[in-house]
């Protein structure tokens, strides 16, 4: 009878699997980086234009928030490489994170559908 019980919180991925997360956490942190900077200049060019400076702010604010959240999963993620003895318990640290990074992009969507839905019935009355 076996006594292995999968990975638990001494469980440590192998070289190959180490190279695959160190990959994908720095390809989570440059979009990461991208998104905070396209943040910032949404938001400049919302204060820029005036005119679209509520949009611009917000399109900004939430393109800042999720680079934020990406930057911080791939922090997770490049720590489940860099420690040894705790690689389960990092991985669910980056997995509640990247949870968030969903989570907040569905409210975002639902709310700019409703918004278009409004927008939309208005300008046709």
């Amino acid at each position: 009878m076996s006594t292995d019980m999968g990975p638990g919180p001494g469980y440590e991925f192998s070289e190959k699997e180490n190279a695959t997360i160190k990959s994908l956490a720095w390809f989570m942190k440059l979009t990461g980086i991208i998104l905070i900077v396209a943040g910032v200049l949404a938001a400049l060019g919302g204060i820029a234009s005036g005119e679209n400076l509520l949009a611009g702010l917000l399109q900004g604010a939430f393109s800042i928030v999720v680079g934020l959240l990406q930057y911080r999963a791939s922090t997770a993620f490049s720590t489940v490489v860099a420690t040894h003895g705790n690689d389960i318990l990092h991985l669910m640290s980056a997995l509640g994170t990247l949870r968030t990074l969903y989570k907040l992009q569905i409210i975002a969507i639902a709310a700019a559908v409703i918004i278009g839905v409004i927008a939309g019935l208005m300008s046709a009355s």
